[in-house]
């Protein structure tokens, strides 16, 4: 049977933090569900696994948040997407010939299926105060930019949860790069 890589992205996990489980205790749990070479990628809930199916994938963090919720009273959704899906994404280099002039960040945020095809056609979303622009929905991930005013940046999370009264979580996009630069080195 054919065995990928995916990667599981939490909401408002901080490993270690005191309403998050700590790297081992994480990778432990992702082990127990069945998923196999498990590794966190920094500390902000990203975790990368082997798994036989797409299906599969989606089941282990299902398995895996009771035990989370015991351990550290965890009951935030994780994202799942193929690390092949990931790697064609960076590939084409989505925020190449955008002006990037006064940008904080270029962001990247999952989104469940049913929330993307809603998202589309509202594009581009931009916030009241301008501090955030999410410009385009590839597959089921949006893309998006922010920028300080009055110094403070804007974030995608607020602006779609606010909209959309769903959960979603986001990553600064060169953390998506340097997943795929780490995977692709064998680490």
């Amino acid at each position: 049977m054919p065995t990928r890589r995916y990667v599981a992205l939490y909401r408002n996990v901080n490993l270690g933090q005191r309403t998050s489980p700590t790297g081992p205790q994480f990778i432990e749990a992702f082990t127990a569900a069945g998923a196999r070479e498990v590794e966190t990628i920094m500390t902000n809930g990203t975790i990368v696994y082997t798994a036989d199916s797409l299906a599969r994938a989606r089941a282990i963090p299902l398995a895996v948040a009771p035990v989370l919720h015991k351990l550290t009273r965890l009951t935030e959704p994780a994202f799942v997407r193929s690390l092949a899906q990931l790697t064609k994404l960076v590939a084409t280099n989505p925020f190449a010939g955008r002006d990037l002039t006064g940008v904080y960040e270029c962001c990247f945020t999952p989104l469940p299926d049913r929330l993307a095809a809603r998202l589309k056609p509202r594009l581009p979303l931009v916030s009241t105060r301008g501090d955030c622009e999410v410009f385009a929905v590839i597959g089921a991930d949006a893309l998006g930019l922010t920028r300080q005013v009055n110094g403070k940046a804007g974030y995608p999370t607020k602006l779609i949860e606010t909209l959309f009264d769903q959960p979603v979580t986001t990553r600064n996009w060169n953390t998506i790069v340097r997943l795929i630069r780490r995977t692709e080195d064998g680490r």
